[in-house]
This record gives structure tokens, sequence and C-alpha cells, in this order.
């Protein structure tokens, strides 16, 4: 197995551990912006210790690249919540069009960084959309879809594509992986804290973002930073795409622990997911 898809799986698993503890903290009832806050208290460091660890603090000018990944990256996690707070908005539609910012990373890395176009790399793309189209599910009590909360979601989509088409572009540029993923750090807690005291009222960790948040904190930042690992070796437009798929990840897990149906759709869903990542292998 290449090192990169090895990476690119593991930060995968890492980060859909992070996404279950993340919707489980939301089911509970937390401030957003105060969650951030916090969570991003240990992920800078977490980024930091892999830094150390690996003998990689030296500077280099893609790092700049990282605090512009952090103001989008706030972006987009803004524009998400916002698209699931607006009246009428369905949370698998817009989770669907969120997840999809994995194929705005693959056509920008292959129009913009000139990455190359196999068939099987065409399948495995075609193979992640389903996945993700197929894993979230809208309510079909709904008929209307929220206009408002879809553009949202977009905005969502795109900002987030957008950060992890950054990631290869400073790698390309020397970037240390675990300091850039440190500079995005820097600039997203900043913008969260300054957020949390203009929009929430100050910050403040309740007991549930106590809970949830170091460790989501852990497991993004050791994911962020495998992810940025896998693309010094990797191209953008296959090791994103089964990265992204943390989504599948979630739901192995939220099975058993949440006890969420697991339908027809679902393993539907799940199959694609793992042709996907085959074909990313050949």
């Amino acid at each position: 197995m290449p090192g990169w898809l090895l990476l690119s799986l593991i930060s995968m698993a890492l980060v859909g551990t992070a996404d279950l503890l993340l919707r489980r903290a939301t089911l509970r009832g937390v401030t957003p912006a105060s969650f951030m806050v916090l969570q991003s208290w240990f992920f800078g460091p977490t980024a930091l210790a892999w830094a150390v660890a690996t003998g990689s603090l030296r500077w280099s000018g893609g790092i700049l690249f990282g605090p512009v990944a952090g103001v989008l990256a706030f972006v987009a996690t803004y524009a998400f919540l916002r698209s699931l707070q607006v009246p009428g908005a369905q949370v698998g539609v817009n989770a669907a069009i969120y997840r999809l910012n994995l194929a705005v990373t693959a056509v920008l890395a292959i129009v913009v960084l000139g990455e190359g176009v196999t068939t099987t790399k065409v399948a495995g793309l075609v193979l992640a959309v389903a996945a993700v189209l197929l894993l979230t599910q809208a309510s079909a009590r709904r008929a209307m879809v929220s206009a408002g909360g879809v553009g949202w979601a977009c905005l969502a989509m795109v900002a987030f594509g957008l950060v992890l088409f950054l990631y290869k572009v400073a790698v390309a540029f020397g970037a240390p992986p675990a300091l850039l993923i440190f500079g995005q750090f820097c600039a997203l807690t900043t913008i969260a804290f300054g957020y949390a005291t203009w929009r929430e009222g100050g910050v403040r960790f309740t007991g549930t973002i106590w809970t949830h948040a170091p460790a989501c904190g852990v497991l993004n930042g050791s994911g962020r930073v495998l992810l940025a690992w896998a693309l010094v070796s990797g191209e953008a437009s296959a090791a994103v795409p089964v990265s992204q798929m943390s989504f599948v990840f979630t739901f192995l897990l939220a099975a058993p622990l949440f006890g969420e149906p697991v339908t027809r759709r679902k393993l539907c869903g799940l199959v694609a997911a793992v042709l996907a990542v085959l074909a990313f292998y050949q």
C-alpha cells in the first residue's frame, strides 16, 4: 500500500472519530464558537507536538498558507452551522453538500496543479461522491429544501475544499506538514475567540465542552497533520477524497454506539466508499 494512502486512511479514521464526538456534543447542546476555541487549544499543541517529534521545526514560506487555511476553515465551519439553523433546513441535504468538498479539492488539483486524470481516479471520485450521497439522507417528511440553507452549505463546501487544496500547495512550497497545521491553528483560534466574545457573550466552557472538545482537538489535529503528510507524496485529487470519507468511519461507529439505523441505502454507501478506496489504490 502506498504511504500516502495509508496516511489518508489513518487521517480518515481519526477525523471520523472526532466527528462522532462532535455529534455527541451537539446533541447535548454546546455553543459552537466556545467549542471551537477549546478544541483549537488542543488542536494547535497537537500539531506542534508532531513537529517536535518528527524534527520538522524549520521555517518555510509555505507555512504562511496555514493562517489562510485557518480563516477558510472558520468560514466553512460557521457556514455549515448556519446552514443547519436556517428554517426548513435538512441536515441530510446540507451535510451531503458540505462533504462534497472532496470534489472541489480534486477539481482544483486537476485544473490548477495539472494532476493527471486516469480512469481509476475518475471512478474513485465518482464512487466517493456516491458514498456521500448515499450515507447522507434527506428527511422524507419535507418536500421543500431551504434555499438559504443550501446556499450556506455550498459556501461551506467551497471554503473547506479550498482549505484542503491549500494543504497541497503549501507542502509543494516546502511547508513542514505539522507546522502548516499549527499555522492554521493560530488564525482559527484567534477568530473563534473573537467570534465567541462578540456573538456568544464570551467564551463559556460547559462540562459537555470540556468532555468532548479536547479529544476532538487532538484527533483533528493529528488527522490534519497526517493528511498534509500524505499530500507530500500523494496527489490531492486522490489523497483528499480518501481522507474526507471520514463520515464512513463515523457511520460505522454511530450504528452500535448511538443505535442509528443501518439501512440498505447506507450499506450501499459503505460499499461505494470501500470501492472508492480500492480504485485510488490502483
